[in-house]
């Protein structure tokens, strides 16, 4: 027996109270328990026996339009198409789709409905909920726009962007949609930039520079004086002439260069002659050399002291592609061009170096035009899948939320399909069952949207989905609901303790909690203001809930024993209050293990409640 059956057969003797068991053997009697959490999985408690869970669907037939099912160890019935479950029989639904009801009436869970329910509980903000192609929308007010059925602030209303810019509502901020590079080319040795303003410019690679957004070859010159030094032939000052404001004589001769003096006599680059003009001034530099850009040629044309390689040391290449190169240039096309190499002085023209031609075929799925036709998936077609309505109304732990969905292909098979939670409220344990099929449940156990997604593959690997939006509320006026962030079996339990008792009596009759889970503290023989936990949780994370359908005037206070940690730690466990249907507390503590926490009174007076400081101790 694991700590909490120790601590119910104490409390039973002590507290007097019996279990009564009136129920008929099945004859495969297994384990003792005194609850189903003793028993297995798939395993209900019958007189103090675990048995298979299959026992509570004997000889239920669901009027033979569907079959019986166990879920949290209670039998209903999964009903076919066109019916709907009433207790344990199926009976005809007055509909199955919207146009099967009047104008202005959808059809939801077998049954027609006035379409203006599906604003009951959308809450705009600042606009109002209005029904359009009996879908819930919002019409915001000036200065809003609609969000998830929420209107929220306009971020974007006076910001002003400039043309390649559009302003991101979230930030209020302009982002770049227009790329300015666009019908820019740099060339084959650059490549194209903007600044925050939108100018594009060319970043080239090294030995070349940008020159009216294109990259273009360099020829270097470095800069010694300011003025030439009239003796030596060069271009100190790099003004593009030789020997400026320097006198001569007629006849006079001198070796030349114009560029960078490093490169004479290196590759190609040589000194040229320049003559004195007429007795008075220096001539042009006449037969000089000077780096250009590499070619393949077998010659070191830039003069860098190698042949046929750029200047950043990759080998001199050229683009190619062995078909028409409009498949290159189609938007997401495979293909790509490649290159030829420089060999010997002359390209390699047999073979185009990592090249990318097109596949015979699209490959399905992948975004890609794979045959770089200009097309995508053009023989691809995802399957059309089509979900039930969203649901308005879904009750904690009462009947299970009946989902369906279908799914066709036109030019294939659907091969698979499933369903998740797309997102679902914080802290719920709640689960979708089966996981595949064209029909799902869940039953709810925390108060939110829950949004469950059908997605149908087909066998090219197509998928499609749809969502379905379920609004999970409770009948109960007082609901609290305890979740913490551990796994790993850790247990931790919620209490509430009954008006107008000290705090000697947590752990008693007079506090709600796993081993007292249904007290009766109101009116003898009326159920609707008692306490129920329709949720204890042994296997981490919670919920745990516990509700009051009309609780009666009074304070409760709210307690969290870490019961056991199973060596999970220190754990921050979260209470969540709600009063007649609307969220009134949100309260989180790290607990240690063992450690009790008081968490908060609710003081109920009038069919309203209040929050206060817990004043009594746990």
């Amino acid at each position: 027996m694991n700590n909490k059956q120790h601590l119910i057969f104490f409390l039973s003797l002590f507290l007097s109270i019996f279990i009564i068991s009136c129920s008929e053997s099945n004859g495969d009697g297994g384990d003792t328990c005194q609850k189903d959490e003793d028993c297995s999985e798939n395993q209900i408690c019958i007189s103090k026996k675990c048995v298979s869970n299959s026992f509570l669907c004997q000889n239920k037939k669901c009027s033979n339009h569907g079959k019986c099912i166990v879920i949290n160890a209670s039998a209903t019935c999964d009903c076919d198409t066109g019916f709907i479950p009433q207790g344990l029989s199926c009976t005809q639904a007055p509909c199955i789709k919207n146009s099967e009801c009047a104008n202005n009436e959808i059809c939801q869970e077998g049954e027609c409905i006035d379409e203006n329910t599906l604003c009951q509980n959308v809450n705009c903000g600042n606009g109002n909920c209005v029904i359009e192609n009996k879908v819930a929308k919002c019409n915001c007010n000036d200065g809003y726009i609609e969000e998830n059925l929420s209107c929220i602030e306009d971020k974007c209303q006076n910001v002003e962007c400039s043309i390649i810019e559009m302003c991101n509502n979230d930030t209020g901020k302009c982002e770049v949609v227009t790329n300015p590079c666009d019908g820019v080319n740099c060339g084959e040795h650059g490549e194209c930039i903007y600044d925050k303003d939108g100018n594009a410019s060319c970043e080239c690679e090294n030995g070349y520079i940008d020159k009216e957004t294109q990259c273009i070859f360099e020829i270097p010159c470095v800069k010694t004086a300011e003025t030439d030094n009239c003796s030596d032939g060069l271009d100190n000052n790099c003004d593009g002439t030789i020997n400026d404001n320097c006198s001569c004589s007629s006849g006079s001769t001198l070796d030349c260069y114009t560029g960078d003096s490093s490169k004479i006599n290196i590759g190609e680059c040589k000194t040229g002659i320049i003559s004195c003009v007429g007795g008075e001034e220096w001539g042009s530099c006449d037969g000089e050399i000077l780096p250009s850009e590499e070619i393949c040629d077998n010659k070191d044309n830039d003069c860098d002291g190698t042949t046929d390689l750029n200047p950043n040391g990759e080998i001199l290449s050229k683009k190619c592609y062995t078909r028409d190169i409009l498949e290159t240039q189609y938007p997401n096309s495979r293909c790509k061009e490649g290159r030829y190499e420089c060999k010997d002085g002359i390209y390699d023209t047999n073979n185009c170096i990592d090249e990318i031609l097109p596949l015979d075929t699209e490959i399905c799925g992948n975004s890609i035009d794979d045959n770089c036709d200009g097309r995508i998936d053009e023989d691809c077609v995802a399957p059309i899948v089509t979900c039930s309505n969203d649901i308005s109304r879904a009750y904690l732990f009462e009947a299970p939320v009946r989902l369906s969905a279908e799914a066709t292909d036109s030019n294939g098979t659907v091969v698979s399909t499933e369903w998740s939670f797309f997102s679902k409220p914080d802290g719920t344990a709640s689960s979708l069952n089966p996981t595949t099929g064209t029909r799902t449940q869940f039953i709810p156990d925390t108060v939110g949207e829950y949004i469950a997604r059908f997605t149908a593959t087909d066998n090219d690997g197509e998928k499609s989905y749809c969502d379905i939006h379920i609004n999970a509320k409770t009948r109960d006026h007082l609901n609290v609901t305890l979740t913490w962030d551990k796994g790993g079996n850790s247990d931790m339990d919620l209490h509430l303790l009954k008006p107008g008792v000290d705090s000697s009596k947590w752990g008693t009759i007079n506090d709600c909690f796993w081993a007292v889970s249904n007290p009766d503290w109101g009116e003898h023989g009326v159920s609707i203001d008692n306490p129920r936990l329709d949720r204890d949780d042994t296997n981490g994370f919670g919920p745990e809930v516990i509700q009051i359908e009309s609780p009666k005037d009074g304070k409760y206070t709210v307690g969290v024993d870490y019961f056991d940690a199973q060596g999970m730690g220190a754990s921050i466990a979260t209470i969540k209050i709600i009063c007649n249907g609307e969220e009134h507390s949100y309260s989180s503590q790290a607990l240690n293990p063992k450690d009790k926490w008081a968490v908060i009174d609710i003081v109920w007076a009038n069919e309203t409640c209040s929050l206060e400081t817990a004043s009594r101790n746990y």
